[in-house]
């Protein structure tokens, strides 16, 4: 009995420094903060208030979602016709979290009128930031409490909390961290493993936010190029796992349909969209701490701010480390390790700022210098577009490398005192961004009785011209709500010359006196046909005509 007694003690203490007891409780903080943060109310998936509220993107993508589940089943499972009616496109192409979008179509019959998952994708993002930050803590300190205070570090970043309901598939961050996690902290991994996780994380980026594909594919050249200088594997393995991702992420992009579509894969904003050189500690108004320092247009988009807790702790981890170096003390024995990790560090560092911040320098609001990229070049850079974004590379690197210097100080009552005062400055920092307040949303304009009856006879409606996306918007709404196919939407993506396209057809069928008897057409002023079988309506400032 005794014997049965410790081995249930010893079982017990062995799950406690296992990877899973740490991710879930690093989940369970990230759950805590995103409740302190946004309260319960966005995690029921009847209430879409807030989102009509908030508007902007966080709109786009969840009509996004609502018209590709009224859409017919095709295949690739991404495509619908809902969107750009006649015309296939991708759910991929509204940022609505693609694997999420098509899952619960698989139960439309029975979801309610309004269902939105954005909320609690907010909170699964902060779970999978506690849970993934928590395992990297455990590869610095065998401390519960210290990997407690540095996980809430973790969860507190400013470049994923800036996203959240802003972006919401942008704050994937765990994504990120995964990556991140298999480069920094995995020595001994068996190339089965990594050519499973690298494969698993390209298909994670492509069905959740394509965004992430060419950030974290970054990382897996790091780790390739970590593991090729240890010998870890062959060099042919190595290059085998950077292939296997991209591999991964193409054939899921086609899945998704995302090959689909008369899309412009390159947009305007490269060189817009960037990171200023002051992004690292400019709080850009959602830090308390340190002032928002004036940029130029577009560079919100590369926001590094690191928080002013991580700040501290990395001028402390740089003072020890140069302490060390003075008094000629060994940080690291492993030679090769430490190559290696020099090495795909400087590429990641590299890589990553010049992309941010390329091709016009910018510190504050002066220009620094810029440069010309070859036309080829450019290109392949515009399909990025906001190329700010890669700087979360940097922000992560310093982080970790900061927690990584910083438990190396061997009197543990400093490193103690450093990390409950740098977790208690990133808390101070970012408290603004707590108990964030509730929406009362406006109702839609299209509640007249005549759009009501309108959308009884009729299953799509037609735009006869270039509507700007808050009247996209209005149109979404009532074509979701009404079961009906809409001709434009905005998307990630431009659709322009398929949509004019679309629309001088139209024009050309209604010359024809070929009108669609099922479909409300949408003109303004300068589309407007005269001498037709019409009827038309002016409606909340818009003209509708009909077939009667």
């Amino acid at each position: 009995m005794e014997q049965t007694k410790d081995n249930t003690v010893q079982t017990k203490n062995a799950f406690l420094d296992t990877n899973t007891f740490y991710f879930l409780v690093g989940g369970l903080g990230g759950v805590l903060i995103f409740i302190l943060m946004y309260g319960v109310q966005r995690l029921s998936f009847t209430n879409i208030e807030w989102i009509y509220d908030i508007n902007g993107d966080l709109l786009q993508h969840y009509l996004g979602w609502e018209l590709y589940r009224n859409g017919d089943w095709q295949f690739p499972l991404g495509l619908t016709d809902t969107m750009a009616y006649p015309n296939s496109i991708s759910v991929l192409y509204t940022d609505s979290i693609p694997f999420l979008a098509i899952f619960f179509k698989l139960f439309r019959g029975v979801l309610p009128e309004h269902f939105q998952y954005l909320g609690a994708y907010g909170l699964l993002c902060f779970a999978l930031q506690g849970g993934m930050g928590s395992i990297i803590m455990k590869r610095f300190t065998s401390s519960r409490f210290l990997n407690i205070l540095g996980t809430i570090i973790i969860i507190l970043s400013p470049v994923m909390i800036y996203r959240m309901y802003y972006h919401t598939a942008l704050a994937s961050h765990f994504l990120v961290l995964f990556a991140v996690y298999l480069w920094f902290c995995c020595d001994e991994i068996s190339f089965k493993r990594a050519i499973i996780s690298w494969t698993v994380l390209g298909v994670l980026c492509s069905g959740i936010m394509i965004y992430f594909l060419p950030i974290v594919g970054l990382i897996t050249v790091a780790f390739a190029i970590k593991q090729a200088i240890t010998r870890a594997y062959p060099w042919y393995q190595c290059v085998l796992i950077v292939v296997a991702y991209c591999a991964s992420a193409l054939l899921t992009i086609w899945i998704l349909g995302g090959f689909y579509g008369d899309f412009e894969l390159t947009a305007h904003g490269f060189g817009v969209y960037s990171a200023n050189l002051n992004t690292l500690y400019n709080s850009m108004g959602i830090g308390s701490l340190l002032p928002c320092i004036r940029t130029q247009f577009g560079q919100e988009e590369g926001l590094g701010y690191l928080g002013f807790g991580v700040i501290v702790l990395a001028l402390v981890a740089i003072t020890f480390t140069i302490i060390c170096k003075c008094q000629k003390k060994a940080l690291i024995t492993d030679k090769h390790y430490t190559i290696a990790m020099v090495v795909s560090t400087l590429w990641l560092l590299i890589t990553s700022i010049i992309l941010a911040v390329g091709p016009n320098i910018y510190w504050n609001h002066h220009l620094l210098f810029s440069y010309t990229l070859p036309n080829f070049l450019h290109e392949i850079l515009s399909i990025v577009r906001s190329s700010g974004r890669f700087i979360w590379i940097t922000v992560y690197v310093i982080e970790f490398y900061a927690f990584r210097y910083v438990f190396k100080i061997q009197k543990e009552q400093i490193i103690v005192n450093v990390m409950a005062i740098a977790c208690f400055l990133q808390i101070l920092d970012m408290c603004q961004c707590f108990f964030q307040k509730t929406y009362t949303p406006e109702p839609s304009p299209l509640q007249a009785e005549e759009w009501n009856l309108l959308a009884q006879d009729h299953d799509k409606i037609i735009l006869m011209d270039i509507f700007v996306n808050s009247d996209l918007y209005i149109f979404a709404d009532y074509a979701y709500q009404n079961d009906m196919k809409l001709s434009q939407y905005r998307f990630s993506r431009s659709l322009e010359t398929t949509i004019k396209d679309n629309i001088e057809a139209n024009e050309n069928e209604i010359k024809a006196g070929n009108i669609d008897p099922d479909a409300i057409y949408v003109f303004t002023d300068s589309t407007r046909p005269t001498n037709t079988d019409f009827t038309f309506y002016e409606l909340n400032g818009y003209i509708v005509g009909v077939y009667e």
